[in-house]
């Protein structure tokens, strides 16, 4: 819905405020507003700590129109976080390339570029290929440099909020929250979480589906809004979006969490081991493969071992792996080889030919086929030929694209991961191009224990995490005038918190507690 009435940003001073502000944003953009009805003002929903609205004037140049993004701040959230530090983490991420500039300061508010990308929904986050870039993203997002200690800031700010909800509320809220005992309760969750797995990293804190945008042409991901970031457990980012992934803040009731949507436990890796073992397997085929290349050819950057970058590609890999394509469905792989044997004997003197072993390479690939298809038989479409000169990346918005689809067919996606494993060991632009380091191999089963350990600890840091938002829900239901019920929204929170802590902290030093939290009034 626009409204071209300009009243709706109530919050500003006066109309001559919000005038000088953008008029020296639209000045600084190279247009001209000489009329506030040329304003048009929409409303955003989906925000809980501000209100946000587009608003839009023609340019100057052409006519077409202009976006910008007004932030109001909302009343009373000073007790959340430091405004004034917020701005200078948006500041500095706009620097490092993360999320929109900056355009305008004015006492209760902000302008930010407009984004040109969707906004997530709620179902989103549950899609695994969205979900792998989102995890690419917080990957890139807790390496930043960013000012202050690299410590974490969640436990001080949950006792912070402790003291501000019990000034608050009625000692009839305080017991039903159960405000009495969470001094305790975070005191034990700082000791028993920080004992194990800790990694810290400047985190977000509040990776809901609304601040997290996707470009649909480039696929990348911006995330935005940045109130609540610090550095703190990565474990403990994971937590939070995971328990984001049961909410629905555009529904009829936005403030309810169904935790039949939380991504569950430990996932099991099954399918990932089946995967990596089909792969190490089909290295052979894939040695075949480029072996006979090699003969029948005359050899005509992106790091593949860089573990962001890899993460990019196996997220592009995955889309490819997805494409519908003309023709069967069915390993072209086979056929090719021994296409290429044949050509191979032909072109090759007696001798090449019997140093190359090519009168058996026809058994060998038979033996080959039965093997590998009796196991993990995942058909795609595939590159068949990703080594680094076939990948291209976007530095500014970390986009993938690939390039030169000579050898692309369908075929097991394991020959595909195993071709680009092979090519990892690969330098064509050395003095010895034709050479492989194999030395430069990824290995053969990747080890699991740092997973593991990331999930356990992701698993136990929903509790911190439950505790956090249920605060975080106590006291806006007293400061936040947004039409959201806080309060049970809260209680939710709370009470996940106590049913689920038995099962994720095995700990004689934890207090027991009925999992029922009462009905708030």
């Amino acid at each position: 819905m626009a409204i071209k009435k300009i009243e709706l940003l109530k919050w500003f001073a006066s109309n001559e405020e919000m005038m000088e502000v953008l008029t020296a944003v639209a000045t600084d953009l190279g247009d001209v507003i000489e009329d506030v009805n040329s304003l048009v003002v929409i409303p955003l929903k989906g925000a809980m700590t501000n209100e946000v609205f587009q608003i839009n004037w023609p340019t100057k140049s052409d006519g077409h129109l202009r976006r910008v993004l007004v932030r109001l701040y909302g009343e009373g959230v000073e007790v959340f976080f430091n405004r004034e530090v917020e701005i200078q983490t948006f500041e500095c991420m706009s620097r490092h390339g993360h999320g929109p500039r900056l355009l305008g300061r004015f006492p209760t508010g902000r302008v930010e570029e407009f984004i040109h990308a969707r906004t997530l929904s709620a179902v989103d986050l549950r899609d695994p290929a969205i979900s792998a870039l989102i995890a690419t993203k917080m990957r890139d997002f807790h390496n930043l440099h960013m000012p202050g200690a690299k410590k974490a800031q969640l436990w001080q700010r949950m006792r912070n909020w402790v003291n501000h909800a019990k000034s608050l509320c009625s000692p009839k809220d305080a017991k039903n929250f159960g405000l009495d005992k969470l001094d305790a309760e975070i005191n034990i969750l700082e000791v028993l979480l920080s004992e194990g797995y800790e990694e810290i990293g400047f985190c977000h804190n509040d990776l809901q589906y609304g601040n997290i945008m996707i470009d649909e042409e480039t696929r990348s991901i911006t995330l935005i809004d940045y109130e609540y970031a610090s550095y703190n457990p990565i474990a403990y980012d994971l937590a939070n979006h995971f328990c984001e992934m049961t909410a629905n803040y555009h529904s009829d009731n936005p403030h309810v969490l169904d935790y039949s949507k939380y991504p569950g436990k430990k996932p099991s890796n099954i399918e990932v081991e089946q995967l990596v073992t089909a792969a190490e397997k089909y290295t052979l085929a894939n040695h075949l493969f480029w072996g006979l290349w090699g003969v029948i050819s005359t050899l005509s950057a992106v790091d593949l071992r860089d573990p962001a970058i890899s993460a990019l590609i196996a997220t592009k890999m995955r889309d490819f792996h997805n494409l519908h394509m003309p023709g069967a469905k069915k390993a072209q792989l086979w056929q090719r080889m021994r296409n290429w044997v044949n050509h191979a004997k032909s072109l090759c003197s007696p001798k090449d030919a019997k140093n190359f072993g090519l009168d058996k390479l026809d058994a060998e690939i038979n033996i080959l086929e039965v093997l590998l298809s009796e196991g993990y038989e995942e058909i795609g479409f595939c590159h068949n030929d990703l080594q680094y000169g076939n990948i291209m990346i976007d530095e500014e918005t970390r986009s993938i694209t690939l390039i030169d689809y000579e050898y692309a067919s369908y075929n097991p996606i394991a020959y595909d991961l195993a071709n680009h494993f092979c090519e990892m060991t690969a330098n064509y632009h050395s003095d010895n191009p034709h050479v492989l380091d194999y030395s430069k191999y990824p290995g053969k089963k990747p080890s699991n224990i740092e997973v593991e350990q990331l999930v356990t600890a992701a698993e136990k840091y929903t509790l911190a995490n439950h505790l956090f938002w249920g605060l975080w829900g106590v006291i806006s239901s007293y400061v936040n005038t947004i039409d959201f019920d806080y309060k049970e929204y809260a209680r939710q929170r709370f009470q996940q918190y106590w049913l689920k802590k038995p099962t994720l902290l095995d700990s004689s030093r934890i207090i027991s507690q009925d999992g029922n939290v009462n009905n708030i009034s």
